[in-house]
């Protein structure tokens, strides 16, 4: 499975790139500040 780093991931177009790739069944990881609540379903992890 490949596995996708979404840089800023908790807004905006970031948020939909990742739960969309999450949907196609990507392995996801998040680098974020951490502004915003994280809750994505399926979400590998999130770096802050």
């Amino acid at each position: 499975m490949t596995l996708i780093l979404v840089m800023g991931g908790s807004v905006f177009i970031s948020k939909v790139l990742a739960t969309h790739l999450i949907e196609q069944g990507y392995n996801v990881d998040l680098f974020t500040r951490k502004k915003n609540p994280i809750n994505y379903s399926g979400l590998n992890s999130y770096l802050v």
